[in-house]
C-alpha cells in the first residue's frame, strides 16, 4: 500500500533508550517537534512513537492528537521507526582492518597511497 502522505523525520537527539524527532508532514504543511520513538525492549516487544506532550505541573497537555487507527498516524509511526532505525544502522561498529595488527609493509602501502614517495 502506497503512503497518502508525504513524511520526513529528522531525528534530533536520543532520549533515554529512544529519540526525540520532528515528524514533517509536507503535504499538509504540519510539522511535529518532541515526537518521541522507542525500540523494542523488555519491557515492549513493539516499536512505539508518542506524540508530542507538554508538561505543565502534574498535568500533561498533547497539543496535537491522533486517531491511532487511522493512516496519518500508522504513516507517522512508520516514517519514525525507519528514521530510527536508519540512525542505529550509523551507531552499529563495522568490521574494519584494526591497523594495529597490519604488517609493516601493509601499513607502508596504506600511507603510500595517501602520500606517494616522490623518490619513486
Amino acid at each position: 500500500m502506497s503512503n497518502l502522505h508525504i513524511i520526513e523525520v529528522q531525528i534530533h537527539k536520543p532520549v533515554n533508550d529512544g529519540f526525540r524527532v520532528k515528524v514533517s508532514v509536507l503535504d499538509l504543511g504540519m510539522f511535529l517537534n518532541g515526537v518521541l520513538v522507542f525500540p523494542p525492549n523488555d519491557q515492549h516487544e513493539e516499536w512505539i512513537t508518542y506524540p508530542p506532550v507538554i508538561k505543565i505541573g502534574y498535568k500533561k497537555i498533547y497539543p496535537a492528537e491522533f486517531n491511532k487507527k487511522e493512516t496519518l498516524w500508522s504513516e507517522i509511526h512508520q516514517a519514525c521507526t525507519e528514521a530510527v532505525k536508519l540512525e542505529q544502522s550509523y551507531d552499529t561498529p563495522t568490521e574494519l582492518d584494526d591497523p594495529e595488527d597490519w604488517s609493516q609493509e601493509k601499513l607502508k602501502r596504506q600511507l603510500d597511497k595517501v602520500w606517494p614517495d616522490e623518490n619513486q
